[in-house]
């Protein structure tokens, strides 16, 4: 869930390996976004990997930051 103030830093980047590094895959949530229900249906961009169960780190980023990696 993504309820969090719109500008600057406003999206979520959930990370496939502590300490945020996205190099190994990543996944962002928009603002707004009230929850992914279903995370067996995502990837972590780059990767491949499923985002179930897999999240080992987050933090608040712009949405610039997030390429194409996108919960939905």
């Amino acid at each position: 869930m993504n309820s969090g103030f719109v500008g600057g830093r406003d999206v979520v980047a959930f990370y496939a390996e502590k300490d945020y590094q996205y190099e190994k895959g990543y996944v962002c949530l928009a603002p707004g976004e009230l929850w992914a229900d279903n995370l067996t249906d995502n990837y972590f961009y780059n990767t491949g990997k499923v985002v179930n169960d897999s999240i080992r780190s987050h933090r608040w980023v712009t949405a610039s930051e997030c390429a194409a990696g996108w919960l939905t």
